[in-house]
């Protein structure tokens, strides 16, 4: 049975395009669910005050960083870290 379903010709419509052109098309599909999923929810509010606009940017620098440092800024931005200035 599911021989015969991998030899049965598909009747109807397809749509061929460039790889490249297929990726970048779920590429900013998926950028805008994830906008509106952050524009629509009501959680991280203080997140969301402190982030204007979400840029893929943005989100490569956090990768970028060691893990203490991660540890620090997210403290600080979250109000659980306080900042002491050593002079």
């Amino acid at each position: 049975m599911a021989k015969e379903e991998t030899n049965r010709v598909f009747v109807g419509r397809t749509a061929s395009f460039f790889f490249p052109v297929g990726k970048e098309v779920i590429r900013s599909y998926l950028r805008r669910e994830h906008l509106k999923k952050w524009t629509d929810s009501n959680i991280c509010r203080h997140s969301k005050t402190l982030v204007s606009q979400l840029t893929p940017s943005r989100a490569n620098v956090p990768l970028a960083m060691s893990r203490p440092k991660l540890k620090v800024a997210v403290g600080l931005l979250a109000g659980h870290t306080t900042l002491c200035i050593v002079e």
